[in-house]
């Protein structure tokens, strides 16, 4: 029996770059290696390293989730750089979900030591990391794709008494 190989694309740009996760089952008694990986488009697969990238923009820069010292951490990767960690609020863990043409990432974050909270935010290269605004009275929110003009969408919840939670779209403007 051979060695089974499963692959998971989760983002694509205009140009075909695509990026996921690649496993490769190594047969009886031996755990699946997941990587982080960017296939070009013509399905030529190079390893981005143990982490798992959701988002790729037209720059091929690249963002996503790693666990470092088991706290989820958001990351993004360039072919320059490797695969760097976005910095979050001390204690808090996260993960990044979208990229811009700009370079502008966002992403979701819930603060740690039983603080509560957390909410999405928006990370550029001048500015670092910056919460975003979620409506009055919401008790978790995040964002989930943002757009060349800096507008990002996600999710805000919040309890109403008759119909228990509630998610809807977060759409806000993030001044670029």
């Amino acid at each position: 029996a051979g060695r089974q190989t499963t692959g998971i694309a989760y983002g694509i740009n205009q140009q075909g770059w695509t990026v996921g996760i690649h496993a490769v089952d190594g047969g009886p008694g031996t755990p699946s290696a997941y990587q982080g990986t960017l296939w070009s488009p013509t399905n030529q697969a190079q390893s981005l390293g143990a982490w798992t990238p959701v988002a790729i923009n037209n720059q091929n820069m690249v963002v996503g989730g790693n666990t470092i010292a088991g706290v989820g951490a958001p990351a993004l990767w360039t072919a320059a750089d490797g695969m760097r960690e976005l910095p979050l609020p001390a204690g808090a863990s996260g993960s990044a979900h979208g990229i811009n043409a700009l370079g502008q990432g966002i992403g979701s974050y819930v603060n740690g030591g039983g603080q509560g909270g957390g909410g999405g935010f928006l990370w550029t290269a001048a500015s670092g990391f910056q919460a975003l605004a979620a409506p009055q009275g919401s008790f978790a929110s995040g964002a989930a794709a943002i757009n060349d003009w800096g507008q990002t969408v996600g999710h805000h919840s919040f309890y109403d008494d008759s119909l228990g939670p509630l998610n809807n779209a977060l759409n806000t403007r993030s001044g670029a």
